[in-house]
């Protein structure tokens, strides 16, 4: 399938030329129930083809898509009450006094009123920076039980949260008493046969696309420990062309909850859980996620009415100034193909 035309592929050249040398673009395109992968590298100032579908990549928040995912399972499997039921019920931790119930629903939806990240995190000495590999367990309990705030009240504002996704995914892995990892590779990874996907740097088993700096050379990467679930996946195109056509058919169907409005955050776009949603008259719904770890860019787009999805993997770093224009690549690619 030519799901591209000459204008799409101009587009991804001019916007792949802005960045170093070895910075690569790994493109999954869904319509039609079709599915056409693109990869391109930039090397030495010029465009090519690379064949990079099964090449690994970080997908940063995207992961907070597959811990909503679980979430749900937990609900269909009857493991909790409902989306009301509030964290504390399922974890053995003390909870800091005064701080009022927060649901499972809430940080899933961005509005738990959590900070961005937990105020007990503290840098690495040896690297003089703060990293997610060594934030663990128990800085985790210490911070719920000692040091907890809330900037909002409990489903009032959108605030967007890795530490309340952390949560939640953390809830999860003490509610079945197993790890996030092997929770994903139970209940989606395996079912979905996404053989080069895993939480886990270490359990990789396929070539990961390098990192890079913003000046192009290479760079180390960001693992996590008990904030796995709002950032640690790594997949290939291939592998989340899977999850993608997955999405495409259950979010209209058996997971639906995940895309059904959940709080507003602007007259045209609103929470779902885990996805971001915009619903105009012009995109009707389109569900979408992007991600940003320390070396690696990405964004996923889809269009739930006419069965359409974009995802763009590449290698660029959360330092690049002009990182964003993979976003709008995206989007520009998802409204031609639904012009087509």
């Amino acid at each position: 399938m030519n799901a591209l035309s000459r204008d799409n592929l101009q587009l991804i050249h001019s916007t792949l030329i802005l960045f170093p040398d070895q910075t690569e673009f790994g493109i999954t395109i869904i319509k039609n129930k079709e599915t056409n992968f693109v990869g391109v590298r930039k090397e030495d100032g010029m465009v090519v083809s690379v064949d990079n579908k099964t090449s690994a990549f970080e997908i940063g928040s995207i992961t907070k898509i597959f811990t909503s995912h679980l979430l749900i399972n937990t609900l269909k499997k009857g493991l909790i009450n409902s989306l009301n039921q509030d964290f504390f019920s399922v974890i053995s931790s003390p909870i800091k006094k005064g701080i009022p119930p927060i649901s499972f629903l809430v940080l899933a939806n961005h509005t738990s009123g959590l900070p961005h990240n937990p105020t007990n995190w503290k840098a690495n000495l040896s690297e003089n920076k703060k990293n997610y590999r060594t934030y663990k367990e128990e800085d985790l309990l210490e911070y719920l039980a000692e040091e907890m705030i809330l900037l909002d009240t409990p489903g009032e504002d959108y605030q967007y949260s890795n530490l309340g996704m952390g949560i939640l995914g953390y809830s999860l892995t003490s509610l079945y008493q197993k790890n996030y990892e092997s929770l994903l590779k139970e209940q989606i990874f395996l079912p979905l046969a996404m053989k080069n996907s895993t939480s886990l740097r270490k359990n990789l088993d396929t070539f990961m696309v390098k990192s890079l700096n913003p000046n192009g050379k290479p760079m180390s990467n960001d693992d996590f420990d008990v904030l796995a679930p709002a950032g640690a996946i790594i997949s290939t195109p291939k592998d989340m062309s899977r999850y993608m056509k997955w999405a495409l058919d259950s979010l209209k169907n058996d997971y639906k909850t995940l895309i059904q409005k959940s709080h507003r955050i602007s007259k045209n776009e609103y929470m779902g859980l885990g996805w971001h949603m915009i619903n105009n008259r012009i995109e009707k719904q389109i569900a979408w996620h992007n991600g940003q770890t320390k070396a690696y860019k990405s964004c996923m787009t889809l269009q739930i009415d006419a069965e359409t999805a974009v995802l763009i993997m590449s290698n660029i770093s959360s330092s690049q100034d002009n990182r964003r224009v993979v976003d709008q690549l995206c989007f520009s690619l998802l409204k031609s193909m639904n012009k087509n």
